[in-house]
This record gives C-alpha cells, sequence and structure tokens, in this order.
C-alpha cells in the first residue's frame, strides 16, 4: 500500500532527535571520558533518578514493541507472561544480587565470576558467550524490528533504515560513553511513557514512530556500551594487562563499531527465521544459551562449595548441551503450523513442542531469547501499514516446517518444549557444576550473601 507521511508525524520525529542529540551534546560537557571508569561506568556518580530510567529505557527495545505484538497477534496474550515475570526477576536483582556484585567492587559481571571462584577461563569464556548474544539476540534483533517499523510507516528500505538508526545511536554511544547513554535515556523513557498513553490525535503516527526509535536506541546504545566494556576489560585486558587506559577505551570504540558490523551480517538470519513472530525467535536463542549461565550465577551466590573447576565444566557441560539443541533446530527445523488468521487459535506444533502461547513459566526466569518459525509455506502475520491509530496486519497462508529447513529435526532431539528445555537445562547445568566440585577442594567464600 502506498505510504503518506503526515508533516505533523515527521516535525514529532524531528524533535525526538533534535532532544536527544542536545542532551548527548549537553551530557558531553558533564563526562569524563578520559579513564575506563568515567567512559564505561559514568563515573559512579550518576544518580538513582537517571539509573532507573536508564535500565527502564534499555530492557524495552523495539523487538518488543514489533516482535511481542506481533506474536500477541498471532497466538494470543499469554505471550505476555514473559514481561510480568521480569518485573520479580528486576526485583531480585536489585535487592539480592546486585548488593553483591557493588560489595566486589567489579565492573563486568565476568569480572564477578573470576572474582568468585579464581582463574581467568570462566570470564574469559562467559565474556565471549556474552558478546555473541549480543549480536545474535540483541543488536541484530532491534535493528531489524526497528527497521521493519520505519519501513512500514515511512516507506524507507530496510537496510537503509538501518544505516539511519545505526549512525544516529552510534554518534552519542560511542563519543560520550555511558554518561551520554544515561541521560538520553532519561528523555527516552519519557518519550515511550507519554507516547504509550496517547490513542488518538494529530502526530499519531509520528509520536508512534518516536517511542518506537526511543525503546531501540536506548537498548541499542545500553548493549553496545556493555559489548565495549566487557571486551576492552575481560578479554583485551587479559591478553594486554599493560595496556594503557587511553589504549583500554580506543579498543572498546572500536569494537563497537565491529560489533555493529558484525549485527549488521546477521540480520538475513533474524529476516529469514522470524517468519513473523520476531519475539519467539529472541526467547529460544536464549532458552538454549542462557540457562547455564543463570546457574552459575546462582551457584556462585547460594552454594558457597561450588568451586572453579565446577563452574567452569558445568558452563561447558550446560553450553554443549543447548547448542546439541540449537543446532539441529536451526539446521533441520520443525514441524509447526501457524494461527489461523482472526479465529484466536494457537499454532500448535507438532512433533516438536512448539506453541505460540507461553506454556510455562519455570523457565522465564532465565530465558532471554527463543526461536519458533512459521513453516516454509506460511509468512506468519506480517505488517504492511500503519495509519492514524491503526497497524494493519496480513497474514500468511497456514504451512509446516521452518526457515531453516524442511522440518526434518527428529523428536529426541526438538520434541521437547523449548522452556521446558531451559528448565531442565538449568538443573542439569547445576548438577555438573556440584558434582565436578564435590571432586575437588573448596575454595574460600568471597562475595556470598552474610
Amino acid at each position: 500500500m502506498a505510504v503518506t507521511v503526515d508533516p505533523w508525524d515527521l516535525g514529532v520525529v524531528g524533535g525526538y532527535f533534535l532532544c536527544v542529540f542536545a542532551v548527548g551534546l549537553w551530557s558531553l560537557r558533564r563526562s569524563s571520558r578520559s579513564s575506563v571508569t568515567g567512559y564505561f561506568l559514568a563515573g559512579r556518580r550518576m544518580g538513582w533518578g537517571a539509573v532507573g530510567a536508564s535500565l527502564f529505557a534499555s530492557n524495552i527495545g523495539s523487538g518488543h514493541f514489533v516482535g511481542l505484538a506481533g506474536t500477541a497477534a498471532a497466538s494470543g496474550i499469554a505471550v505476555g507472561g514473559f514481561e510480568w515475570h521480569a518485573m520479580f526477576m528486576v526485583l531480585l536483582l536489585g535487592w539480592i544480587f546486585v548488593p553483591i556484585y557493588m560489595k566486589a567492587g567489579v565492573t563486568t559481571m565476568p569480572q564477578y565470576l573470576r572474582k568468585r571462584f579464581g582463574g581467568a577461563r570462566i570470564q574469559i569464556c562467559l565474556s565471549a558467550l556474552s558478546l555473541l548474544l549480543y549480536v545474535t539476540t540483541k543488536i541484530s534483533v532491534d535493528l531489524f524490528s526497528g527497521a521493519v517499523f520505519l519501513q512500514a510507516a515511512l516507506g524507507w528500505d530496510l537496510y537503509g533504515a538501518v544505516a539511519a538508526l545505526l549512525g544516529v545511536t552510534a554518534v552519542y554511544t560511542i563519543t560520550g560513553g555511558l554518561t551520554a547513554l544515561m541521560y538520553a535515556d532519561m528523555v527516552q523513557s519519557a518519550v515511550m511513557v507519554g507516547g504509550a498513553s496517547v490513542l488518538a490525535g494529530y502526530g499519531l503516527r509520528g509520536l508512534m514512530l518516536a517511542v518506537v526509535l526511543a525503546a531501540l536506541m536506548s537498548s541499542l546504545a545500553s548493549i553496545l556500551a556493555s559489548a565495549g566494556a566487557i571486551f576492552s576489560l575481560d578479554l583485551y585486558g587479559r591478553l594486554r594487562p599493560d595496556a594503557t587506559q587511553r589504549r583500554l577505551l580506543v579498543v572498546g570504540r572500536l569494537f563497537m563499531v565491529l560489533l555493529v558490523g558484525l549485527s549488521l551480517a546477521w540480520l538475513p538470519v533474524v529476516r529469514a527465521a522470524q517468519g513473523g513472530r520476531l519475539f519467539d525467535y529472541i526467547q529460544a536463542v536464549g532458552s538454549f544459551l542462557t540457562p547455564p549461565i543463570a546457574a552459575l550465577f546462582f551457584l556462585a551466590v547460594f552454594v558457597p562449595r561450588v568451586n572453579e573447576p565446577g563452574a567452569f565444566w558445568g558452563l561447558v557441560g550446560g553450553l554443549a548441551l543447548g547448542l546439541a539443541r540449537m543446532v539441529p533446530e536451526f539446521a533441520m527445523g520443525t514441524e509447526t503450523a501457524s494461527c489461523q488468521a482472526g479465529s484466536g487459535e494457537t499454532g500448535n506444533s507438532t512433533g516438536s513442542g512448539w506453541t505460540g502461547a507461553l506454556g510455562t513459566g519455570s523457565a522465564v526466569a532465565f530465558t532471554g531469547s527463543s526461536f519458533s518459525s512459521t513453516g516454509s509455506g506460511s509468512s506468519g502475520p506480517e505488517i504492511i501499514g500503519v495509519g492514524s491509530g491503526s497497524v494493519e496486519v496480513e497474514y500468511g497462508e497456514t504451512g509446516s516446517g521452518s526457515a531453516w529447513g524442511a522440518g526434518r529435526c527428529p523428536d529426541f532431539l526438538c520434541g521437547l518444549h523449548y522452556l521446558h528445555f531451559a528448565a531442565l537445562l538449568f538443573v542439569a547445568t547445576c548438577a555438573i557444576a556440584v558434582a565436578v566440585s564435590l571432586c575437588h577442594p573448596p575454595i574460600p567464600r568471597r562475595h556470598g550473601l552474610k
């Protein structure tokens, strides 16, 4: 359909960009960017309001506005249970885990595991895995979902929209560091909350565009800053312990640029895999890869007897099990049936356990991503236009198979629902870590609960 853009819409979007740039330039005058602590941690002097706004904005990406809504349109509102459950996880993080991390005096999460268990191999392994997840489930997904919305609303080319989004976000993230990011997030939080509350009137499409852009840019900026810190401090810093502060800052910024390039290269994979159900893709990758990480931090805090060999081999064993499930599913695909447009029915998969509904909340605590694909003959729900106050959704024909293959993955590998698999993977990782730890002498507990 032809896309028409109201001048009010362009004015709202332009005003949003001006606000973000103004705040970014203002924050450059207040930030200390000459040291690692000043650049990556904002000098540890940001107030609670800025921290809270940044957490809020960073955790709501364009993948939620596009992917979560698309999955709900395809299979029902039950998918919203992921976000309800996340509220309790954030409280658990703030009241129990963050005080321990602060007491440990660490800059990144892999550093905490090194201080808790000793040895560098856990830190290096977790850092590499975190960067892999950033590419496959964070940056590329946010870029794709934001670009899809711009393509539908403004008629932009998909990759042209990606380039524009990256350019704006990279300017204030790479130059300003965490300080600029957090001040910009305060503006973007206000845009998201205020924009989402408006339901009708002139400039609605522009306002919704601003909301989606705010969600995308806040999440993308936080991920880039976090990735730069992990690479420069946990990986490059281990290889070059004599590196100066200036060199670490330069390496961190250059890695942000490299990470963006890798994410762009992954975009075609996301585009092929999501089949109109982007949020399902986000959930499955994490269901296969993140439970071992959650198990490791759980054991580090609550089980003093776990030592470095147990933690390392638990992580390796858990990742091996997750990859053993993920690789065949991506390579061969699973049989699935898409939902019927307008019927409200959920498409239950045959042989793979994929469902459009939430199914269970047992593994949501440690899932950050997941994969579900419609069949080779199904396009799933597709946004075809955004009007003044409405989004038109078109459903493709029902089919079976996968964007990755023809649904040939055997039941003994892919027959278990991905959330059930994530819960079992968490337990298996804990069991491996405890069993190996009992075969080695204990280590002194340094940063646990008192």
